[in-house]
C-alpha cells in the first residue's frame, strides 16, 4: 500500500506578516497561513522575519529561526546549568550582557579581565588579598569625603619631585 502525500506539503523558509500571541501568519511560496511555534525555546517573532515553517494542509508549525530580530527566551522553572566539560562557553552580545539576580558570585583559578574601561557603584566595597596587591597607572586620583585611614606595619612612599601635603594641621608623631 502506498501512502500519499498531500499537494500542500511545505518544508522551508517563511516570512512574517503578522503575530498574534505566539502564533505567526506567514507567507510561504503561493500561499499564507498560521503557523504555531514548535521549538524547544521561546521566541517572540516579529514582523518581516525569516522562520523555517514545516506542515501540510492548514497544520503548519514553526521549527527554526532563519533570520529574526525577535527576542529568544530560555526558562527554567528551577535552576538551570549550562555546561560544557571539556570546552569553553562563549557569549557574544552587539550591545552588551545584562545579569539581575541578588547575588552572583564566580569561582575561577584566574580571573583576566580586558576592558576599556570600568565603572563601579558599590554601596560598599570589601576586598581581601591574601598575597601581593598591585596597582599601575599613569595617574592616580582618590577622593575621601570623610576620613581616608590607612594601618600599616611600614609605610614608604617615593617621589622623584616633589610631595606636596596641605591641610589645616598637620600631626607627626
Amino acid at each position: 500500500m502506498m501512502n500519499t502525500v498531500s499537494q500542500t506539503t511545505f518544508l522551508g523558509p517563511a516570512r512574517v506578516l503578522e503575530t498574534a500571541g505566539a502564533r505567526v501568519l506567514v507567507a510561504m511560496p503561493g500561499r499564507k497561513a498560521w503557523a504555531t511555534p514548535a521549538m524547544p525555546y521561546s521566541y517572540a517573532a516579529e514582523v518581516g522575519d525569516t522562520l523555517l515553517v514545516i506542515g501540510q494542509d492548514e497544520m503548519f508549525y514553526v521549527i527554526g529561526v532563519l533570520e529574526g530580530a525577535g527576542t529568544t527566551t530560555l526558562r527554567a522553572a528551577g535552576d538551570l546549568d549550562i555546561a560544557a566539560p571539556k570546552g569553553r562557553i562563549g557569549l557574544q552580545a552587539k550591545h552588551g550582557v545584562e545579569v539581575r539576580t541578588s547575588t552572583i558570585r564566580f569561582v575561577a583559578d584566574k580571573w583576566d579581565a580586558v576592558l576599556g574601561s570600568v565603572q563601579q557603584r558599590c554601596k560598599e566595597l570589601w576586598s581581601q588579598v591574601t598575597g601581593v596587591a598591585r596597582l599601575r597607572s599613569k595617574r592616580r586620583e582618590v577622593r575621601v569625603e570623610e576620613t581616608d585611614r590607612v594601618r600599616a606595619g611600614r609605610i614608604v612612599r617615593q617621589a622623584q619631585r616633589d610631595v606636596q601635603i596641605d591641610g589645616e594641621k598637620i600631626h607627626l608623631g
